[in-house]
Parts: structure tokens; C-alpha cells; sequence
């Protein structure tokens, strides 16, 4: 009675390994692309960190900065008219240095900060 029991047919042992073997490549696949799109994310910061190296921004503007940072994310762009040329670049290079990926910062119009979302 007990080998009737546990008794399956051959063909169903082929069938659910090789179900187990589908299961495991889908992981598989889905664990090395959730990889890859960290390492490709990783590689865009690094890069940025290089092409734009840290610029001091002043304590008094600290609060603008945040809340264009935040208006960004969220809006996903936002346009800022700056006090003059010179604090317009220094804020494009710390937003294209600390934005996420999808995001970049621009000067038009001389003094005009523009962020936007690249895709």
C-alpha cells in the first residue's frame, strides 16, 4: 500500500524537472538583468562624478537647490531663472553631479537653469 502511494509515473518526473529546470532559468534571467541595470546605473553615477566634479553651493542657496531637486524628481522638470551666468553653471554641474540618471541640467537663455527628464 505504501509504494502505491508514493508511486509516480516516469514521464511526470521528466515533466516537473524540467518545469523546475524553466522556473529556475526565468530567476536566473530576471537576477542577472536586475544586476546588470544596477551595474549600468552605478557606471551612469561613477561617470557623472567624473565629468563633473563637486562645486560648493553657498548655505543661503541650500534651500532653492533642494526644492529644484525635489521639484525634478517628482515633476520630472523644472526651469529656475538664476541671479546671474556664473550661479547658473555652478548649479547645472551640481545637478548633472547628483541628479538620477534619467535627469540632466542645462543653462539657456545665459541664466536660466532647465532641468529635464532624458527619456
Amino acid at each position: 500500500m505504501n509504494r502505491w502511494l508514493n508511486w509516480k509515473p516516469k514521464c511526470s518526473r521528466s515533466k516537473l524537472a524540467e518545469m523546475e529546470q524553466d522556473e529556475f532559468s526565468q530567476n536566473e534571467a530576471k537576477c542577472f538583468e536586475r544586476i546588470e541595470n544596477q551595474s549600468l546605473k552605478h557606471a551612469s553615477q561613477n561617470a557623472r562624478k567624473v565629468l563633473f566634479p563637486d562645486v560648493h553651493i553657498p548655505d543661503k542657496d541650500l534651500r532653492i537647490v533642494y526644492e529644484l531637486y525635489r521639484t525634478a524628481i517628482v515633476e520630472e522638470s523644472v526651469l529656475y531663472k538664476c541671479k546671474d551666468e556664473e550661479q547658473a553653471k555652478r548649479w547645472e554641474q551640481h545637478f548633472n553631479r547628483n541628479l538620477p540618471p534619467d535627469r540632466w541640467a542645462c543653462v539657456i537663455r545665459e541664466n536660466e537653469l532647465n532641468i529635464l527628464t532624458t527619456s
